[in-house]
């Protein structure tokens, strides 16, 4: 019975002594430093169904697909569109990312087959 009380006493503590405020499971989130790298979009290359995206980081340039965490980020590609690409936190400590081109989008259409002159 001694035990039993012990360890909901222990248990409670724990509870009590953990902070609201940050993400459950213990302090695997590390606190964002100087040392990250932002990230800037280049450029998205590809069709509708397949899109892939080119990603500066530190200097260094980065061919990225979905699903690829691109080295030395912390971050996992989640969505590429031809408007930007989505990344996720791999730790899950930050909100997801948006990274979106800047200025004009200049896209071609095909006008084959229109009356216009």
């Amino acid at each position: 019975m001694k035990f039993s009380a012990l360890f909901i006493l222990l248990l409670a503590l724990d509870v009590a002594a953990r902070d609201p405020f940050s993400p459950a499971g213990g302090g695997q989130c590390s606190p964002i430093g100087e040392s990250d790298a932002p990230l800037r979009l280049q450029g998205i290359i590809g069709r509708p169904d397949h899109y892939e995206a080119w990603l500066i980081a530190s200097s260094a340039r980065l061919h990225v697909g979905v699903n690829d965490r691109p080295v030395g980020t912390g971050w996992r590609v989640m969505q590429i569109d031809m408007q930007g690409i989505t990344l996720e936190d791999e730790q899950g400590c930050r909100p997801p990312l948006r990274l979106t081109l800047k200025g004009e989008r200049r896209v071609k259409e095909n006008s084959a087959g229109s009356d216009s002159d």
